[in-house]
């Protein structure tokens, strides 16, 4: 496993983070003790936590998706071009779909074509 540092927290967000640990003590000191007393069962629950969060929001892109394939449609290329992005994606497709979608676009709005599709209108 890598173990490469973290980027540094945002401020705000690690202030954010504090404010909620704070409000909520019981729930603190559980992964606090978790944390020390078993390690590998709070990566287990930490992670298990953001899988089932990943499982909500790939239903969310699954709703999604159709509205952001008839965006696509508009450019031609566009949909094909995500597609082979994101073909070798196994887990959250459709979110993948809409994460590559939304890099595109960001691409094509920057004006830098050679990201975008060779035959894409901006």
């Amino acid at each position: 496993m890598d173990e490469t540092p973290a980027n540094p927290v945002d401020p705000e967000i690690e202030a954010a983070v504090l404010r909620f640990m704070k409000a909520n003590p019981l729930q603190t000191r559980y992964y606090w003790h978790m944390m020390k007393q078993n390690p590998e069962r709070a990566l287990q629950e930490i992670m298990c936590r953001r899988m089932g969060r990943m499982e909500e929001l790939e239903q969310l892109a699954d709703i999604l998706k159709p509205l952001i394939k008839q965006w696509a449609a508009q450019t031609p290329g566009l949909h094909e071009c995500i597609e082979a992005t994101v073909k070798k994606k196994i887990l959250f497709p459709s979110v993948a779909y809409i994460e590559e979608a939304l890099r595109m676009k960001e691409r094509m709005d920057m004006g830098s074509h050679s990201e975008a599709p060779a035959n894409a209108s901006v």
